[in-house]
């Protein structure tokens, strides 16, 4: 720094500290792989609380978004563009890779934090495979979060044989890793077992079930006589409230007539205290519950327990509430005997 001739130069130092924007990187992030025309979604969380933050897609195959939430977050396919601003306070970045043409691709994003300062390049990578083969799908998944001890709703993936020339396969075995568990088969469709016909397809449902908090990441893996095929489970175990739930949202398949499908939540007290649960409302005309409660500590063995209610269904839209306490069995509307009250629940056990 100097103030023009004959004075003598004065040396500043300036010193400072780069904070990281994104999880550490080599200035790639490679995707992965799915198939031509199914959606391949990845959460980067800013580490960086921001004024502003624009992030700009130099290639139509790769999408963003940007979310402020305290877990990482789930968004549908048509909310991934080309160019998102936004504040970041607890900031998470998604990228998607839509193609519908196979093959590795790549794009560069744009990062930057004011405007007409210098952005921050970042390359994806990504490849989209031809819809032909052994075909495990989706390739990849989040179930979203879920607190510790409760269970996600199933996620149906289709294994389905599309080997050229046309040939059965036996599929041998099919088994997760991580916080993940396969649970039994419910979309009335194939199980995938045994011998699965050219052209077939079969179908593996799977659950989360955080054991602790944070990103958690795991694999469906399906072995077969013509080879093993895999899809990446990933989500995110938030902390126990001190009531689990199991599942923590119900999928209803299509059903023909009007027979009721019924599916079972389970509330499990996990915490040091006693909770006291009200009567379950199902909202919309064709919906009914029934609620079943577990002493904490006694998963899968449902029973009613000191003052929590229950409700049993005895016929859509007509439930009973009732409490059990000191060995004694009360209809809280008044309707059934306590003998009626306890076959009811017996029965809706059992079911």
């Amino acid at each position: 720094m100097s103030a023009g001739s004959g004075f003598a130069a004065r040396t500043v130092a300036l010193s400072g500290t780069g904070g990281a924007l994104l999880p550490a990187n080599n200035g790639t992030f490679a995707l992965g792989q799915t198939l031509v025309g199914e959606p391949l979604t990845a959460w980067f969380q800013v580490q960086q609380a921001l004024t502003s933050l624009t992030v700009t897609s130099s290639s139509t195959a790769f999408g963003v978004a940007l979310v402020n939430s305290s877990s990482q977050p789930t968004l549908p396919p048509a909310s991934f563009v080309a160019t998102a601003t936004s504040a970041c306070s607890n900031c998470w970045l998604g990228v998607q890779f839509l193609s519908q043409i196979p093959g590795a691709q790549s794009g560069l994003l744009s990062l930057s934090t004011f405007a007409g300062g210098n952005s921050y390049p970042l390359t994806v990578t990504a490849t989209a495979l031809p819809v032909q083969g052994l075909l495990l799908t989706p390739t990849v998944e989040t179930f979203g979060p879920v607190a510790v001890n409760s269970i996600s709703a199933p996620v149906t993936f289709t294994l389905a044989d599309l080997l050229n020339p046309a040939s059965p396969v036996t599929v041998q075995n099919v088994s997760v890793s991580g916080d993940f568990a396969v649970t039994a088969n419910s979309t009335g469709g194939a199980s995938c077992t045994g011998i699965l016909a050219a052209t077939a397809s079969c179908f593996v449902q799977v659950v989360f079930a955080p054991t602790t908090v944070g990103e958690r990441s795991g694999t469906l893996t399906s072995l077969t006589s013509s080879g093993t095929v895999t899809a990446a489970l990933s989500s995110y175990g938030l902390e126990d409230p001190g009531l689990a739930i199991a599942p923590t949202a119900l999928v209803f398949s299509e059903t023909p007539g009007n027979a009721a499908t019924k599916q079972i939540v389970t509330l499990t007290n996990t915490g040091g205290s006693t909770l006291t649960v009200g009567a379950p409302v199902a909202i919309g005309p064709q919906l009914c519950c029934v609620l079943q409660l577990c002493r904490a500590g006694a998963r899968g063995h449902v029973q009613p327990y000191g003052e929590l209610y229950a409700a049993g269904s005895h016929g859509c839209g007509n439930a009973v509430h009732f409490r059990y306490a000191d060995g004694e069995w009360t209809d809280l509307d008044g309707e059934l005997q306590p003998w009626a009250l306890r076959g009811l629940y017996e029965r809706e056990r059992r079911a």
